[in-house]
């Protein structure tokens, strides 16, 4: 599969809008409801989006870029980032995801990638170079 950046970029930057157009005015016990013990809420969906914000795509593409492709990422705790103590609105989370994702893309975007770069292999610390579900060979990129 070959990255083409600006619609990667353009996917990246039109999903905050999507969840907001699905989720923002929906009623508080669907988006605070989940399907059982060990799944999700769709305020836990937000929560866990803002999270991977941090911690996952951007500094792993720093990481690779950092120590190349013999390092694999460090492992991460991929659960939302359930904290009591801030009872989050489903729609205060929305507006963070839209935010923090928005500076994400300007970082990402003054990085100035290059074609050499978008080649770059990642390995992921569980599924390794490539994630099962990926059947064609060639490059991963980030």
């Amino acid at each position: 599969m070959d990255l083409n950046l600006p619609a990667t970029l353009s996917l990246l930057a039109s999903t905050p809008a999507a969840l907001n157009g699905l989720l923002r005015t929906l009623p508080e016990s669907w988006t605070q409801a989940n399907e059982g013990p060990g799944t999700w809420t769709a305020q836990d969906v937000v929560r866990h989006l803002i999270k991977m914000e941090h911690v996952n795509w951007l500094p792993r593409i720093r990481y690779l870029l950092q120590h190349g492709e013999r390092q694999v990422f460090p492992p991460m705790d991929r659960e939302p980032g359930r904290n009591p103590a801030q009872p989050f609105t489903l729609p205060s989370l929305l507006d963070s995801f839209a935010e923090i994702r928005s500076r994400r893309l300007d970082e990402l975007r003054q990085m100035d990638l290059q074609p050499a770069q978008l080649l770059l292999r990642g390995t992921h610390p569980t599924f390794g170079p490539r994630f099962p579900s990926c059947s064609q060979p060639g490059p991963r990129t980030i």
